[in-house]
Protein backbone atom coordinates (compact mmCIF):
# COMPACT_ATOMS: atom_id res chain seq x y z
CA UNK A 1 0.00 0.00 0.00
CA UNK A 2 2.73 2.48 0.55
CA UNK A 3 4.37 1.89 -2.81
CA UNK A 4 1.31 2.43 -4.09
CA UNK A 5 0.64 5.59 -2.42
CA UNK A 6 4.03 6.93 -3.05
CA UNK A 7 3.13 5.96 -6.69
CA UNK A 8 -0.15 7.91 -6.64
CA UNK A 9 1.96 10.86 -4.71
CA UNK A 10 4.30 10.85 -7.13
CA UNK A 11 1.81 11.20 -10.01
CA UNK A 12 -0.14 13.71 -8.66
CA UNK A 13 3.22 15.53 -8.05
CA UNK A 14 4.43 15.13 -11.86
CA UNK A 15 0.77 15.92 -13.07
CA UNK A 16 1.15 19.42 -11.10
CA UNK A 17 4.41 20.14 -12.34
CA UNK A 18 3.02 19.43 -15.85
CA UNK A 19 0.55 21.73 -14.88
CA UNK A 20 2.61 24.78 -13.64
CA UNK A 21 5.02 24.52 -16.66
CA UNK A 22 1.86 24.26 -19.17
CA UNK A 23 0.32 27.83 -17.62
CA UNK A 24 3.79 28.90 -17.61
CA UNK A 25 4.03 28.27 -21.24
CA UNK A 26 0.92 29.80 -22.33
CA UNK A 27 0.43 33.87 -23.03
CA UNK A 28 0.93 35.72 -19.69
CA UNK A 29 -2.35 37.14 -19.96
CA UNK A 30 -3.88 34.88 -18.01
CA UNK A 31 -2.26 35.14 -15.05
CA UNK A 32 -3.16 36.95 -12.23
CA UNK A 33 -0.98 39.75 -11.59
CA UNK A 34 1.01 41.22 -8.33
CA UNK A 35 -1.47 44.04 -7.50
CA UNK A 36 0.54 46.70 -5.99
CA UNK A 37 -0.59 48.31 -3.10
CA UNK A 38 -0.92 52.01 -4.00
CA UNK A 39 -2.79 54.33 -1.69
CA UNK A 40 -5.80 56.14 -2.19
CA UNK A 41 -5.78 59.27 -4.11
CA UNK A 42 -9.62 60.14 -3.39
CA UNK A 43 -8.31 60.65 0.35
CA UNK A 44 -5.04 62.29 -0.56
CA UNK A 45 -2.74 58.99 -0.23
CA UNK A 46 0.15 59.25 -2.14
CA UNK A 47 2.12 55.90 -2.25
CA UNK A 48 3.21 55.56 -5.89
CA UNK A 49 3.07 59.01 -6.92
CA UNK A 50 5.23 62.21 -6.49
CA UNK A 51 3.67 65.25 -6.24
CA UNK A 52 5.16 68.62 -7.58
CA UNK A 53 2.82 71.41 -7.28
CA UNK A 54 -0.03 70.26 -7.24
CA UNK A 55 0.16 67.18 -9.66
CA UNK A 56 0.62 63.75 -8.81
CA UNK A 57 2.78 62.20 -11.15
CA UNK A 58 1.27 58.72 -12.47
CA UNK A 59 4.15 57.98 -15.08
CA UNK A 60 7.21 59.37 -15.23
CA UNK A 61 8.70 60.04 -18.83
CA UNK A 62 8.03 57.66 -21.69
CA UNK A 63 5.02 56.59 -20.13
CA UNK A 64 1.24 57.82 -21.92
CA UNK A 65 -2.10 57.59 -20.84
CA UNK A 66 -4.43 55.18 -22.94
CA UNK A 67 -8.26 55.33 -22.16
CA UNK A 68 -10.06 56.07 -18.81
CA UNK A 69 -12.96 54.03 -18.02
CA UNK A 70 -16.43 55.52 -17.63
CA UNK A 71 -16.53 55.92 -14.30
CA UNK A 72 -13.43 57.95 -13.82
CA UNK A 73 -11.88 54.86 -11.16
CA UNK A 74 -9.98 53.47 -13.75
CA UNK A 75 -7.12 54.15 -16.35
CA UNK A 76 -4.34 52.22 -18.65
CA UNK A 77 -1.30 53.44 -20.18
CA UNK A 78 2.07 52.74 -21.42
CA UNK A 79 4.34 52.61 -18.66
CA UNK A 80 7.25 53.17 -20.76
CA UNK A 81 8.67 50.08 -19.54
CA UNK A 82 7.88 47.82 -21.95
CA UNK A 83 4.76 47.19 -19.89
CA UNK A 84 1.10 48.43 -20.15
CA UNK A 85 -0.37 49.77 -16.70
CA UNK A 86 -3.81 49.62 -15.33
CA UNK A 87 -4.13 51.75 -12.50
CA UNK A 88 -7.40 52.08 -10.26
CA UNK A 89 -7.23 55.79 -9.19
CA UNK A 90 -9.60 54.82 -5.86
CA UNK A 91 -8.19 51.73 -4.21
CA UNK A 92 -4.35 52.50 -5.55
CA UNK A 93 -3.61 49.22 -6.82
CA UNK A 94 -1.53 48.78 -9.65
CA UNK A 95 -1.67 45.54 -12.46
CA UNK A 96 1.50 45.45 -15.37
CA UNK A 97 0.81 43.56 -18.62
CA UNK A 98 3.81 42.53 -20.32
CA UNK A 99 4.58 43.10 -23.64
CA UNK A 100 3.27 46.64 -24.12
CA UNK A 101 1.14 47.94 -27.14
CA UNK A 102 -1.50 45.19 -27.18
CA UNK A 103 -5.27 47.33 -27.72
CA UNK A 104 -7.56 47.75 -24.66
CA UNK A 105 -11.00 48.77 -24.01
CA UNK A 106 -12.99 49.35 -20.63
CA UNK A 107 -16.33 48.08 -20.57
CA UNK A 108 -18.99 50.35 -20.28
CA UNK A 109 -20.23 49.61 -16.50
CA UNK A 110 -16.50 50.27 -15.60
CA UNK A 111 -16.59 46.41 -14.15
CA UNK A 112 -14.03 44.67 -17.40
CA UNK A 113 -10.97 45.47 -19.15
CA UNK A 114 -10.45 43.84 -22.76
CA UNK A 115 -7.16 43.06 -23.77
CA UNK A 116 -6.23 42.18 -27.62
CA UNK A 117 -3.77 39.78 -27.70
CA UNK A 118 -2.67 38.09 -31.11
CA UNK A 119 -5.93 35.98 -31.78
CA UNK A 120 -7.99 36.17 -28.81
CA UNK A 121 -9.54 39.03 -26.57
CA UNK A 122 -8.42 38.40 -23.05
CA UNK A 123 -11.02 39.97 -20.18
CA UNK A 124 -10.13 41.06 -16.50
CA UNK A 125 -11.84 42.36 -13.68
CA UNK A 126 -10.96 45.83 -12.79
CA UNK A 127 -11.88 45.35 -8.92
CA UNK A 128 -9.41 42.48 -8.17
CA UNK A 129 -7.67 42.50 -11.51
CA UNK A 130 -8.39 38.80 -11.69
CA UNK A 131 -8.77 37.37 -15.63
CA UNK A 132 -12.53 36.36 -16.03
CA UNK A 133 -12.72 34.77 -19.59
CA UNK A 134 -11.39 35.05 -23.08
CA UNK A 135 -12.60 34.61 -26.77
CA UNK A 136 -11.20 33.17 -29.85
CA UNK A 137 -11.13 35.69 -32.77
CA UNK A 138 -9.04 36.91 -35.84
CA UNK A 139 -6.25 39.12 -35.23
CA UNK A 140 -7.44 42.44 -34.04
CA UNK A 141 -6.05 45.68 -35.64
CA UNK A 142 -4.37 48.43 -33.33
CA UNK A 143 -7.46 49.34 -32.07
CA UNK A 144 -10.35 48.18 -29.64
CA UNK A 145 -13.54 49.17 -28.64
CA UNK A 146 -16.61 48.14 -26.47
CA UNK A 147 -20.20 49.19 -28.00
CA UNK A 148 -22.05 51.46 -25.64
CA UNK A 149 -24.46 48.51 -24.40
CA UNK A 150 -21.07 46.47 -23.51
CA UNK A 151 -22.59 43.31 -26.17
CA UNK A 152 -20.18 44.15 -28.81
CA UNK A 153 -16.51 44.27 -29.43
CA UNK A 154 -15.18 46.51 -32.47
CA UNK A 155 -11.80 45.57 -34.17
CA UNK A 156 -10.16 48.35 -36.11
CA UNK A 157 -7.75 47.57 -38.82
CA UNK A 158 -6.12 49.81 -41.99
CA UNK A 159 -9.56 49.60 -43.88
CA UNK A 160 -12.15 48.21 -42.37
CA UNK A 161 -13.97 47.33 -38.96
CA UNK A 162 -15.04 44.06 -37.43
CA UNK A 163 -17.90 43.76 -35.12
CA UNK A 164 -17.83 40.51 -33.02
CA UNK A 165 -20.30 39.54 -30.15
CA UNK A 166 -18.84 39.83 -26.87
CA UNK A 167 -19.54 36.51 -25.49
CA UNK A 168 -19.21 34.48 -28.38
CA UNK A 169 -16.27 35.97 -30.64
CA UNK A 170 -18.12 35.43 -33.77
CA UNK A 171 -18.12 38.04 -36.31
CA UNK A 172 -21.51 40.05 -36.57
CA UNK A 173 -20.07 42.96 -39.41
CA UNK A 174 -17.32 42.95 -41.12
CA UNK A 175 -17.26 46.47 -42.91
CA UNK A 176 -14.60 47.17 -45.77
CA UNK A 177 -14.46 50.72 -46.33
CA UNK A 178 -12.64 50.80 -49.37
CA UNK A 179 -10.97 53.42 -48.04
CA UNK A 180 -8.34 54.53 -45.82
CA UNK A 181 -10.12 55.09 -42.70
CA UNK A 182 -9.13 57.87 -39.75
CA UNK A 183 -11.10 57.61 -37.21
CA UNK A 184 -14.45 55.76 -35.95
CA UNK A 185 -16.92 55.90 -33.35
CA UNK A 186 -19.72 53.75 -31.98
CA UNK A 187 -23.24 55.93 -30.89
CA UNK A 188 -24.86 55.21 -27.70
CA UNK A 189 -27.64 53.38 -29.73
CA UNK A 190 -25.01 50.25 -30.16
CA UNK A 191 -26.14 49.72 -33.89
CA UNK A 192 -24.29 53.17 -35.77
CA UNK A 193 -20.95 53.57 -36.28
CA UNK A 194 -19.33 56.82 -37.32
CA UNK A 195 -16.69 56.47 -39.88
CA UNK A 196 -14.48 59.02 -41.54
CA UNK A 197 -12.64 58.20 -44.77
CA UNK A 198 -9.83 59.28 -46.96
CA UNK A 199 -9.57 59.64 -50.76
CA UNK A 200 -6.37 59.94 -52.64
CA UNK A 201 -6.21 61.61 -56.35
CA UNK A 202 -6.99 64.85 -57.80
CA UNK A 203 -10.88 65.42 -56.91
CA UNK A 204 -10.65 63.36 -54.07
CA UNK A 205 -13.14 64.26 -51.15
CA UNK A 206 -12.82 63.68 -47.68
CA UNK A 207 -16.48 62.21 -45.93
CA UNK A 208 -17.85 61.19 -43.14
CA UNK A 209 -20.30 58.12 -43.36
CA UNK A 210 -23.15 56.70 -40.85
CA UNK A 211 -23.33 52.71 -41.24
CA UNK A 212 -25.76 50.76 -39.63
CA UNK A 213 -24.38 47.64 -38.36
CA UNK A 214 -26.95 45.19 -38.01
CA UNK A 215 -27.80 45.12 -41.81
CA UNK A 216 -24.71 47.14 -43.06
CA UNK A 217 -27.05 50.53 -44.93
CA UNK A 218 -25.17 53.70 -44.79
CA UNK A 219 -27.93 55.61 -43.56
CA UNK A 220 -25.88 59.23 -43.64
CA UNK A 221 -22.84 60.65 -45.58
CA UNK A 222 -21.34 64.17 -45.90
CA UNK A 223 -18.53 64.96 -48.17
CA UNK A 224 -16.05 67.54 -47.88
CA UNK A 225 -13.42 68.73 -51.06
CA UNK A 226 -10.63 69.49 -48.34
CA UNK A 227 -7.73 67.25 -47.91
CA UNK A 228 -7.24 67.46 -44.51
CA UNK A 229 -10.09 66.98 -41.56
CA UNK A 230 -10.66 65.92 -37.54
CA UNK A 231 -14.09 64.48 -36.77
CA UNK A 232 -15.31 63.95 -33.58
CA UNK A 233 -18.70 62.73 -31.92
CA UNK A 234 -20.70 64.34 -28.99
CA UNK A 235 -21.15 61.74 -26.26
CA UNK A 236 -24.68 61.34 -26.61
CA UNK A 237 -24.40 60.77 -30.66
CA UNK A 238 -26.68 63.62 -31.61
CA UNK A 239 -23.93 65.83 -33.00
CA UNK A 240 -20.82 65.29 -34.97
CA UNK A 241 -18.54 67.83 -35.30
CA UNK A 242 -16.53 68.34 -38.69
CA UNK A 243 -13.59 70.31 -39.04
CA UNK A 244 -12.14 70.43 -42.62
CA UNK A 245 -9.27 72.22 -45.17
CA UNK A 246 -5.98 71.90 -46.87
CA UNK A 247 -2.70 71.33 -46.00
CA UNK A 248 -1.20 71.49 -49.72
CA UNK A 249 -0.07 74.96 -49.16
CA UNK A 250 1.42 75.22 -45.20
CA UNK A 251 1.83 78.05 -43.23
CA UNK A 252 -0.81 80.48 -45.90
CA UNK A 253 -3.77 81.50 -45.06
CA UNK A 254 -6.00 78.87 -45.75
CA UNK A 255 -10.07 79.01 -44.92
CA UNK A 256 -11.34 76.21 -43.04
CA UNK A 257 -14.45 74.60 -42.72
CA UNK A 258 -16.45 73.72 -38.90
CA UNK A 259 -19.37 71.78 -39.70
CA UNK A 260 -22.19 70.71 -36.88
CA UNK A 261 -23.75 67.43 -38.99
CA UNK A 262 -27.11 65.23 -37.35
CA UNK A 263 -25.83 62.47 -35.49
CA UNK A 264 -28.75 60.19 -37.20
CA UNK A 265 -28.32 61.20 -40.75
CA UNK A 266 -24.88 63.25 -41.14
CA UNK A 267 -27.41 66.80 -42.48
CA UNK A 268 -26.01 69.13 -41.94
CA UNK A 269 -27.17 71.82 -38.60
CA UNK A 270 -24.63 74.58 -38.41
CA UNK A 271 -21.75 75.61 -40.58
CA UNK A 272 -18.82 78.19 -39.77
CA UNK A 273 -15.92 79.16 -42.15
CA UNK A 274 -12.48 79.81 -40.40
CA UNK A 275 -9.75 82.32 -41.19
CA UNK A 276 -7.37 79.27 -40.06
CA UNK A 277 -6.75 75.90 -39.04
CA UNK A 278 -8.60 75.27 -35.98
CA UNK A 279 -6.29 72.87 -33.73
CA UNK A 280 -8.43 71.00 -31.37
CA UNK A 281 -12.16 70.57 -30.79
CA UNK A 282 -13.72 68.99 -27.13
CA UNK A 283 -17.32 68.22 -26.65
CA UNK A 284 -18.68 68.98 -22.82
CA UNK A 285 -19.85 65.18 -21.19
CA UNK A 286 -23.16 67.08 -21.79
CA UNK A 287 -22.92 67.23 -25.24
CA UNK A 288 -24.26 70.96 -25.15
CA UNK A 289 -21.43 72.83 -25.75
CA UNK A 290 -18.29 72.15 -28.12
CA UNK A 291 -14.81 74.02 -27.88
CA UNK A 292 -12.12 74.87 -30.53
CA UNK A 293 -9.49 76.59 -31.17
CA UNK A 294 -8.34 78.98 -33.92
CA UNK A 295 -4.78 79.26 -34.63
CA UNK A 296 -3.91 82.43 -36.13
CA UNK A 297 -6.63 84.31 -33.89
CA UNK A 298 -5.00 82.68 -30.84
CA UNK A 299 -8.67 82.31 -29.12
CA UNK A 300 -10.86 79.22 -28.06
CA UNK A 301 -14.26 79.31 -29.03
CA UNK A 302 -17.13 77.91 -26.60
CA UNK A 303 -20.05 77.10 -28.61
CA UNK A 304 -23.43 76.52 -27.34
CA UNK A 305 -25.21 73.62 -29.64
CA UNK A 306 -28.49 74.29 -28.98
CA UNK A 307 -28.49 77.20 -30.84
CA UNK A 308 -25.21 77.62 -32.79
CA UNK A 309 -24.29 80.44 -31.03
CA UNK A 310 -20.57 81.44 -29.33
CA UNK A 311 -20.79 81.67 -25.74
CA UNK A 312 -17.70 82.77 -24.87
CA UNK A 313 -14.36 83.61 -26.10
CA UNK A 314 -10.80 82.98 -24.35
CA UNK A 315 -7.93 84.65 -25.40
CA UNK A 316 -4.73 82.25 -25.35
CA UNK A 317 -1.15 83.49 -25.47
CA UNK A 318 0.65 80.44 -26.89
CA UNK A 319 -0.33 77.63 -29.64
CA UNK A 320 -3.02 75.42 -28.30
CA UNK A 321 -2.00 71.78 -28.78
CA UNK A 322 -4.90 70.02 -27.33
CA UNK A 323 -8.17 71.36 -25.28
CA UNK A 324 -11.24 69.27 -23.04
CA UNK A 325 -14.15 70.01 -21.16
CA UNK A 326 -15.13 69.03 -18.14
CA UNK A 327 -18.14 66.48 -17.77
CA UNK A 328 -20.18 69.00 -15.81
CA UNK A 329 -19.17 72.17 -18.42
CA UNK A 330 -17.27 73.88 -15.80
CA UNK A 331 -13.90 73.84 -15.90
CA UNK A 332 -11.99 73.89 -19.50
CA UNK A 333 -8.29 72.75 -19.91
CA UNK A 334 -5.98 74.02 -22.25
CA UNK A 335 -2.35 72.41 -23.56
CA UNK A 336 -0.37 74.62 -25.35
CA UNK A 337 3.02 75.53 -26.78
CA UNK A 338 5.41 78.85 -27.73
CA UNK A 339 4.10 80.38 -30.90
CA UNK A 340 7.63 79.73 -32.65
CA UNK A 341 6.46 75.46 -32.53
CA UNK A 342 8.78 74.85 -29.78
CA UNK A 343 7.28 72.02 -27.92
CA UNK A 344 9.59 72.19 -25.29
CA UNK A 345 8.19 75.17 -23.75
CA UNK A 346 4.28 75.75 -22.89
CA UNK A 347 1.78 74.90 -19.91
CA UNK A 348 -0.89 73.38 -18.90
CA UNK A 349 -4.31 76.03 -17.91
CA UNK A 350 -7.79 75.20 -16.54
CA UNK A 351 -10.15 77.95 -17.12
CA UNK A 352 -13.85 78.45 -14.83
CA UNK A 353 -16.18 78.70 -17.56
CA UNK A 354 -18.71 80.00 -14.98
CA UNK A 355 -16.89 82.12 -12.92
CA UNK A 356 -15.32 83.15 -16.65
CA UNK A 357 -11.24 82.96 -14.68
CA UNK A 358 -8.14 81.38 -14.50
CA UNK A 359 -8.04 79.12 -12.02
CA UNK A 360 -4.38 76.85 -12.85
CA UNK A 361 -1.69 77.76 -14.69
CA UNK A 362 1.90 75.92 -14.66
CA UNK A 363 4.60 76.46 -16.85
CA UNK A 364 5.93 73.11 -18.27
CA UNK A 365 9.26 72.05 -19.89
CA UNK A 366 8.30 69.34 -21.73
CA UNK A 367 5.63 68.61 -24.68
CA UNK A 368 2.09 67.95 -23.65
CA UNK A 369 0.31 65.77 -26.22
CA UNK A 370 -3.14 65.36 -24.49
CA UNK A 371 -5.43 66.19 -21.62
CA UNK A 372 -8.34 64.45 -20.14
CA UNK A 373 -11.01 64.89 -17.17
CA UNK A 374 -12.21 61.97 -15.17
CA UNK A 375 -15.97 61.72 -16.08
CA UNK A 376 -16.69 61.68 -12.58
CA UNK A 377 -15.07 65.33 -12.26
CA UNK A 378 -12.24 64.99 -9.78
CA UNK A 379 -9.35 65.53 -11.81
CA UNK A 380 -7.73 66.26 -15.01
CA UNK A 381 -5.13 63.68 -16.32
CA UNK A 382 -2.62 64.97 -18.81
CA UNK A 383 0.03 63.10 -20.92
CA UNK A 384 2.82 64.20 -23.04
CA UNK A 385 6.57 63.92 -23.26
CA UNK A 386 6.77 64.82 -19.47
CA UNK A 387 4.51 61.36 -18.58
CA UNK A 388 1.36 61.05 -17.26
CA UNK A 389 0.04 63.67 -14.77
CA UNK A 390 -3.19 64.27 -12.13
CA UNK A 391 -4.37 67.47 -10.87
CA UNK A 392 -7.06 67.05 -8.54
CA UNK A 393 -9.97 69.60 -9.02
CA UNK A 394 -11.71 69.71 -5.41
CA UNK A 395 -9.40 72.95 -4.89
CA UNK A 396 -10.92 74.48 -7.79
CA UNK A 397 -14.63 73.84 -7.05
CA UNK A 398 -15.01 75.76 -3.63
Amino acid sequence: MKVVESVKKSAVLAAAVVSLLICLGCSSRMQTPTLKDAGDLDNGVDLFMNSVDGERVLGGRGSSLACISKDGRFLTMDSGDGADRLLNLSSGWSMDFRPSGDPMAFSPDSTTLAVARSHEIDFYDLESGKPKGSVDTNAPGPCLEYSADGSKLILYHLKGLQVIDRETGKEVFNYDTGAMMGDFFILPDGEHLVVQLFEFGIGADDFVRIKNITNGHIEGEFHDEGHRSNVMVSPDGRYIAYEGGSDFLPGLMQEQLLVILDGTDCRKMYSWKKDNRIDAMAFSGDSELLAISNRLANTIEIYNLNNGSISQRIKVNNRVKTIALSSDSRFLAVASCKPNYDDDQGGISIYDLTQKRMVYSKLTFARVDRCEFLPNGKALITSGEGGVKYIPLAEFRK
